[in-house]
């Protein structure tokens, strides 16, 4: 059942998109975490740097950007009249 805020129509697949794209790229950053952190496996200060800096402003970012890339498949769909995807 479609939903529509703020003049927005949003369909399953938007939202399905939005998450897909998130936890691919959240993944992606969480494994190369994980083997700057391997090669570097005495430095503290590098990890603290990545996991307390690095990891949640990406994962800030990636949620953001991808609600950004969601809303501009929601416009040309509005536009345009055919489905679009929210990956850019």
């Amino acid at each position: 059942m479609p939903k529509e805020l703020y003049g927005i129509t949003f369909l399953p697949g938007d939202f399905v998109s939005l998450f897909s794209l998130f936890f691919d790229n959240l993944s992606t950053l969480l494994g190369f975490a994980g083997a700057i952190l391997g090669v570097s496996q005495t430095s503290t200060v590098l990890a603290t740097i990545v996991y307390e800096r690095i990891i949640p402003a990406a994962g800030l970012m990636l949620f953001f950007g991808n609600c950004y890339y969601t809303y501009q498949a929601i416009r040309m769909r509005k536009k345009y009249g055919k489905p679009y995807t929210a990956q850019p």
